[in-house]
């Protein structure tokens, strides 16, 4: 699970500078995903010019969207933390929409990614987050 929940917030936080983001409504009815993902629209940036992207994300509300282990059992997602971002390429920083970098289960949330970037290359991001889920017994 943690390495789905690594993926829901691969594109969404790699360490935004303080600039703020909105939330884009176009994703509030979707079950949970990244917008842009990694995969596709992601922009390239360039040397010494300034970079910005805005990244939206939506929080599942069932560990089961995630982690195929939790499907059926209805063990639904209480909050997910960014609490790192690494291997951010150099000039690059993030910023969450909210400033503890937390988000319920069921919510929409952005990051900015933005900075200027000083070194070509692929950068391999890695983010440290911590999902909280509610158990019943």
């Amino acid at each position: 699970m943690k390495k789905l929940l690594l993926l829901l917030f691969a594109v969404t936080a790699y360490n935004l500078s303080i600039s703020q983001c909105t939330p884009d409504p176009l994703y509030a009815d979707s079950s949970w995903g990244i917008w842009p993902d990694e995969q596709t629209n992601f922009i390239s940036g360039d040397i010494g010019m300034v970079y910005q992207q805005i990244i939206n994300f939506k929080v599942p509300l069932d560990a089961g969207d995630i982690d195929s282990a939790f499907a059926g059992a209805g063990v639904p997602v209480d909050s997910v933390v960014l609490n790192n971002v690494s291997n951010l390429p150099p000039g690059i920083s993030y910023a969450c929409n909210v400033p503890s970098c937390t988000w319920y289960g069921d919510s929409a949330g952005c990051a900015n990614i933005d900075g200027m970037p000083t070194t070509n290359g692929s950068f391999q991001i890695t983010l440290d987050i911590t999902g909280w889920v509610t158990i019943f017994f």
